[in-house]
């Protein structure tokens, strides 16, 4: 049947008041419905109280289960049960007011959730029980073990006594307020003294651990103590006697081993002062045999520092010898030196050194004048001179770059093959400032305008090569090499400029021009260049021009270029079956050839004329050309100047003592 609206069905009760009975079957029938209607109304009104009273009692069961539940991990049992019935209590009245003014659902709701309130109180307070139990428990235990520490640490007898009686009292609470049995106090009081045992014993052992092991292996000892805990501590005591002993003996080692350290340390801080004094020649031998027999050296530091100082000294005077070589060239007596051997430029090196010590009191406007001189005497230019040089020049002041180029400037009228090694744009730069100086331009302007010039961005060397392609470049060049010709260093030779050299000339002078933007500077340093490995040579016996001429290269200052000629035909003799006994000049010629250019000391190809008039190459025993190359130091000419020197030495001895024996003479 279905569900009538209750509005509904109390407008239905409000027609359905009138007296039907009049209306004979149907009124009747009416009525029957009515009273139908009537039942069914008051069946629905009581199922809806009953479920109201049935989710109530649920509600409340479900949430009073959740609050007990909530207890069992609760550990303030003091408050557990008001804190409990506070909360069922709340839990109640909400649900009880959600009944309603309804007395009879109200006393249903009480009857039926009371007993289920009272039985969560009292599970809540036999919780609070056991947790207060459990509370005493854990300080019981706690307060026990505490002094069960605090008694082997007590400093008299008194105190002693008062701690074990708090142990005694502690206990006693407990079963005074029945929060633990007997057998359980007597239990706790049993593992209080076997862990006292237990302290006491491990105290000692830490502090004693001999005597503890004889202590506990006499059972009368620490008889409150377990036997697996007295067994455990004999062997800790045992342990530690033999940790202790272990301790003992690395101390001992310790301290041996820190005072050989120190020993050492000291030892080696005195070595490092003694090595560094056998370095500046502050200790000799001697101080190496009485250091050695004292034990302050190793033999194998003896060894090392007898063949040090023996490498030293063996320095020492290989120095003073390449010194004394080059004061011997200085001053004629001596072979010359060579700017292109590693050893003489090493030599010059050290007797720079010493000499410039000695121009200390000299006016700075004329050290370069001293500098210019020295190397005119000796063909080289000091490493110090050239660092000194680049350094002005690079990055130095006006002044310095001034007198930099000053200094060039005298080399190059000098010695201009000393030179050679110089850096290009150190050249450029230095010939420039020097050319605005001869114009008359002013110092410091002299220096800006060259740098400028050498500064240049690409677009004005673009311009400047231009500038070079649209002029009579070439017609310039062989008007001003046909100048330089008279009564210069092209005049050497008669017959002109050789066109390769004039060529050559002319694409060096481009790249200068481009470089330096100055016509008369770019020449100077194109014609420098062509010094370098330009010259005539005369080694073969017909004088003529050529590129690496080895008297352009090898050339020794102070001796004649007829050695190397002398040494060519000498080696040609000895090593060639071709024609030994014809003369050689105007035979055997000298060519470069295409490794000439790429050797830093050059070699020579050899070609021969033969009775055809028609020139070959001098192949070896293996058909391959032959490479020469001037050798100054293997030469015949060297050998003989050396044994001049050695004849002048000689003469010198003999001078020197025949001097002696005359003065022993008069002075007895």
């Amino acid at each position: 049947m279905p569900t009538i609206p209750r509005y509904y069905a109390e407008e239905k009760l409000k027609v359905a008041m009138i007296d039907v009975s009049k209306a004979g079957a149907p009124g009747r029938a009416l009525a029957e419905i009515g009273e139908e209607m009537g039942e069914y109304l008051e069946q629905q009104q009581t199922a809806a109280r009953n479920q109201k009273l049935l989710d109530a009692k649920l509600g409340v069961t479900r949430e009073l289960v959740d609050l007990e539940a909530a207890f069992d991990t609760d550990t303030d049992w003091e408050t557990m049960h008001s804190r409990y019935e506070q909360k069922a209590g709340d839990i109640e009245r909400r649900y009880f007011e959600q009944l309603g003014d309804d007395p009879e659902l109200q006393t249903s709701f009480r009857q039926e959730i009371e007993p289920l309130r009272l039985s969560g109180g009292l599970t809540v307070r036999r919780l609070a029980g056991r947790r207060q139990t459990d509370a005493f428990r854990a300080t019981m235990d706690g307060s026990l073990a505490d002094l069960a520490i605090r008694i082997p640490a007590a400093r008299s007898p008194v105190e002693r006594e008062f701690l074990e009686r708090q142990a005694g009292e502690i206990v006693g609470r407990g079963l005074g307020s029945g929060l633990i049995g007997r057998e359980e106090g007597t239990k706790a009081l049993r593992g209080f003294r076997s862990t006292l045992a237990k302290n006491e014993a491990t105290r000692l052992m830490l502090d004693d651990p001999a005597q503890a092991a004889g202590l506990l292996e006499d059972r009368a000892n620490f008889s409150n103590l377990q036997e697996n805990d007295r067994l455990d501590l004999i062997d800790r005591a045992r342990g530690r006697v033999d940790a202790l002993a272990r301790e003992a003996e690395a101390e001992t080692e310790k301290r041996q081993r820190e005072a050989k350290e120190g020993a050492e340390s000291e030892r080696q801080a005195w070595l490092s002062d003694f090595t560094i004094k056998l370095a500046r020649g502050e200790a000799g031998y001697a101080d190496i045999e009485d250091s050695y027999h004292t034990g302050r050296i190793e033999p194998a530091e003896r060894t090392r520092f007898t063949l040090a100082l023996d490498e030293r000294n063996e320095g020492l005077r290989k120095r003073e010898a390449e010194i004394g070589r080059v004061a011997l060239a200085i001053d004629g007596s001596g072979m010359a030196l060579d700017h292109r051997s590693d050893a003489d430029r090493d030599a010059v090196d050290a007797h720079y050194a010493l000499a410039s010590a000695q121009w200390d009191e000299v006016p700075p406007d004329q050290v370069p004048e001293r500098i210019a001189g020295y190397v005119e005497r000796v063909g080289i230019v000091p490493d110090t001179v050239k660092g000194q040089i680049r350094g002005w020049l690079r990055s130095g002041t006006p002044e310095r770059k001034l007198a930099a180029a000053d200094l060039i400037g005298r080399i190059e009228r000098t010695r201009p093959a000393a030179l050679a090694d110089f850096a290009a744009e150190d050249i450029a730069l230095g010939e420039m400032i020097s050319g605005n100086l001869r114009a008359g331009v002013e110092p410091a302007a002299a220096v800006a305008l060259a740098e400028k010039a050498l500064a240049v961005p690409d677009a004005e060397r673009q311009v400047r090569a231009e500038r070079l392609a649209k002029g009579k470049t070439a017609e310039d060049n062989a008007k001003w090499l046909g100048s330089a010709a008279t009564g210069g260093w092209l005049s050497s030779l008669p017959g002109g400029v050789p066109d390769a050299l004039h060529g050559e000339f002319d694409a060096i002078y481009r790249q200068r021009y481009v470089a330096t933007g100055d016509d008369d500077v770019s020449r100077r340093l194109a014609l420098r260049d062509l010094k370098r490995t330009w010259s005539v040579t005369n080694i073969d016996g017909t004088p003529r021009w050529m590129k690496y001429a080895p008297e352009a290269v090898y050339a020794v200052p102070g001796a004649d270029d007829g050695w190397m000629r002398e040494q060519l035909h000498a080696e040609f003799r000895a090593n060639s079956l071709l024609d030994p006994e014809r003369p050689l000049e105007g035979r055997l010629l000298i060519v470069a050839v295409d490794r000439t250019a790429r050797e830093t000391l050059p070699s020579y190809g050899l070609v021969l004329l033969d009775k055809d008039g028609a020139f070959q190459p001098v192949l070896d025993k293996d058909g391959r050309p032959v490479r020469w190359r001037p050798d100054w130091k293997s030469s015949a000419a060297y050998e003989r100047h050396a044994q001049e020197l050695r004849d002048k030495v000689e003469g010198a001895r003999r001078v020197r003592g025949r001097v002696i024996e005359l003065q022993t003479e008069e002075a007895n």
